[in-house]
């Protein structure tokens, strides 16, 4: 338990940095790991939903591996009575995962280091901040993702108002931040509860793990500084080069004018007066 969630606390760490929600990257790594688990070693009893069982039987090599996999998902749609129901493995897996996620953003919630990090990422789909910020959980993480939506509203208007070509984009981007569809009767996911009244010692581990995360992140940012004041520096000695040129171009050109009208003024001089007005 405890290396999984480290290890889903540091993928969404590293999902800070993309374009979409961290939870929805952070659900579609974890099902993509249990889809490829289950295509090399396949459980004894499987239950999957439709869409994980496509996307499960998509990366099976062998036809009939293919159709043990499908027959083994319908033999499982029945619970072990018999009874009409059962819960995907993957969707499971996928629910456990965001619950440990968004229960650590909550611990984490009065960290002013932590809200900047937070402050430099995407915005989270409204699924995500919904279950995060339920029952008045995170007001900090709430605070800034509304900002961030009426950020995204104001551009909306803006790109709009101006004909700009990234309207698609932001359109594009409200419907990612709006979600798919979900059914009217679905329940809330279950949340690890441990998390929510989790002891000191895990906000202590979290809050260690975000550490090291940014000071990850400030060496990333300070080599990436190194390599633009490198490149700045080439650019500069390639530009002082192209300058000297220029200089020695424009003296020479000056030199070869200079000669010009001196050549021009001798010639004038030894021309006889009937013919200077020609010259």
């Amino acid at each position: 338990m405890l290396a999984d969630w480290q290890r889903q606390f540091r993928f969404f760490l590293k999902a800070l940095g993309g374009a979409d929600c961290p939870l929805c990257a952070l659900a579609d790594n974890t099902a993509r790991s249990q889809i490829e688990e289950m295509a090399r070693r396949p459980p004894r009893r499987m239950a999957v939903c439709g869409a994980h069982l496509s996307a499960l039987a998509g990366i099976v090599a062998h036809a009939a591996s293919r159709t043990a996999l499908v027959k083994a998902a319908l033999n499982n749609s029945l619970d072990g009575t018999g009874v009409w129901a059962f819960e995907c493995d993957i969707c499971r897996a996928v629910e456990a995962a965001g619950g440990r996620v968004a229960s650590i953003i909550r611990l984490l919630d009065r960290s002013l280091r932590f809200e900047k990090a937070l402050e430099r990422g995407p915005l989270f789909c409204h699924r995500h901040i919904a279950r995060i910020v339920g029952h008045g959980r995170a007001p900090a993480f709430a605070r800034i993702e509304r900002r961030k939506l009426e950020e995204l509203i104001n551009e909306i208007s803006q790109a709009q108002l101006l004909r700009r070509a990234d309207l698609q984009d932001l359109i594009d981007k409200a419907a990612a931040y709006l979600g798919a569809p979900s059914g009217i009767d679905r329940k809330p996911p279950a949340e690890a509860g441990q998390f929510d009244n989790g002891t000191d010692g895990l906000a202590q581990a979290a809050a260690h793990q975000f550490a090291q995360w940014e000071e990850e992140q400030k060496t990333v940012r300070l080599d990436r500084l190194e390599s633009e004041v490198a490149s700045l520096r080439y650019r500069n000695a390639v530009l002082s080069e192209e300058n000297r040129r220029y200089k020695l171009a424009h003296a020479a050109v000056e030199a070869l004018r200079c000669d010009l009208e001196r050549d021009r003024a001798a010639l004038h001089a030894q021309t006889p007066p009937d013919n200077k007005e020609r010259v």
